[in-house]
């Protein structure tokens, strides 16, 4: 079986390794990133099956990030995570949803398990 492709991208990098080490598992191969920028530019290379993002990031933010991945052919059947602490409000979750796609909106400090539980249902059915 293919390993699934992992991104994660946020400019903290204390809470990329905490994304990281609440998600590892041997059937994911998993990128961190510390902006926008780097995972679109690794979306040209390579297929992911999830990205992690955080909202607000210097450059591209998360929501951007969505909408670009989202709209990329080699990216088709991609699942895309925010994480964020700033944009709480139902509103942002239901901005979020519509027009960029994202699968899931999480609040920091979120729970590691349930981030693994909720990444495990996307990726492994």
């Amino acid at each position: 079986m293919d390993k699934k492709v992992i991104v994660i991208a946020d400019d903290d990098p204390n809470m990329r390794k905490l994304v990281e080490m609440s998600i590892k598992n041997d059937d994911y191969e998993i990128y961190s990133f510390k902006n926008g920028r780097e995972v679109i530019e690794f979306s040209s290379r390579k297929k992911i099956d999830l990205a992690i993002l955080d909202a607000l990031m210097p450059g591209k933010h998360g929501f951007e990030v969505a909408k670009l991945l989202k709209e990329n052919p080699l990216q088709k059947g991609i699942k895309v995570f925010i994480l964020t602490s700033i944009y709480t409000q139902k509103k942002y979750e239901l901005d979020a949803t519509i027009e960029c796609g994202v699968d899931e909106y999480l609040y920091k400090p979120f729970d590691p398990k349930v981030l693994r539980k909720k990444v495990a249902e996307y990726l492994l059915g």
